[in-house]
């Protein structure tokens, strides 16, 4: 980091902060506004729909395993 970085002053006091048990808890209603687990669950399921159904199985299960 530069020293005329404009954090670089608040950023040292931060992790002082930190390092001395003084930091400030995050709040749980903020940290919400920034998950993105649901988002990419969401995603997950755009992209499967777009590669189509799944392909035939060939001979055997699901797992794989040949019939016996």
């Amino acid at each position: 980091m530069l020293p005329d970085d404009p954090m670089a002053e608040p950023l040292a006091a931060f992790v002082a902060a930190v390092r001395g048990g003084a930091a400030p808890l995050a709040d749980p209603a903020a940290l919400e506004r920034y998950e993105l687990g649901h988002l990419t669950s969401e995603l997950a399921c755009l992209l499967d729909g777009l590669a189509g159904p799944p392909a035939a199985a060939g001979p055997g299960d699901a797992a794989g395993r040949m019939p016996t």
